[in-house]
């Protein structure tokens, strides 16, 4: 059996690392630009994900508060702001 058709897999795309970051294999010091970078893209979308799960929490409250006006109360603020989060957000 031969394996001259198998590609070979790697751990990142070396094509999307940034030229600016990497010298001859060696991290640089702008690399430090592209780990800062990296860290905060995913930021937005865990924020959007908190949001929602505060939407889905504050939902459940309301539905749950029954007839009690300071927990429905609080639940509605708790919506508002999540709501207001997530409009900002985009």
């Amino acid at each position: 059996m031969s394996f001259q058709f198998v590609t070979s897999a790697h751990a990142a795309d070396w094509a999307a690392i940034n030229p600016d970051c990497v010298s001859d294999g060696t991290a640089t010091i702008q690399g430090i630009e592209c780990v800062i970078g990296n860290i905060l893209t995913p930021i937005p979308a865990l924020i959007a994900l908190v949001a929602v799960g505060m939407l889905i929490m504050a939902g459940i409250r309301i539905i749950s508060a029954g007839s009690e006006p300071k927990a429905l109360a609080a639940a509605w603020s708790t919506f508002t702001y999540a709501l207001i989060g997530l409009v900002l957000l985009a």
